[in-house]
């Protein structure tokens, strides 16, 4: 694609209504976001492999951190003897 198939936005444009332009680009557009009236960055629709819709898809979890109070223990003691 050749720069003029994108929209071009400034950078403090982006910023200000960044919610528009990712709303913009989950539409399928791609927005070159410019400094100085450079390119430093492109933002457009996630392709499908790298977006996750395994059968595991918005079924996390958090898990408290004492669970892994032991794990982090031994982590800390063995940085320690490295020391």
């Amino acid at each position: 694609m050749k720069s003029q198939d994108f929209r071009q936005i400034s950078l403090s444009e982006f910023k200000r209504r960044l919610s528009h332009w990712v709303e913009e680009a989950e539409a399928g557009e791609t927005i070159e976001i410019t400094r100085h009236n450079r390119t430093v960055a492109r933002i457009g629709p996630a392709e499908a492999a790298s977006c996750h819709t395994g059968d595991r898809f918005g079924k996390g979890g958090i898990r408290p951190l004492l669970h892994y109070a032991g794990i982090l223990e031994s982590l800390w003691d063995g940085r320690a003897q490295d020391r």
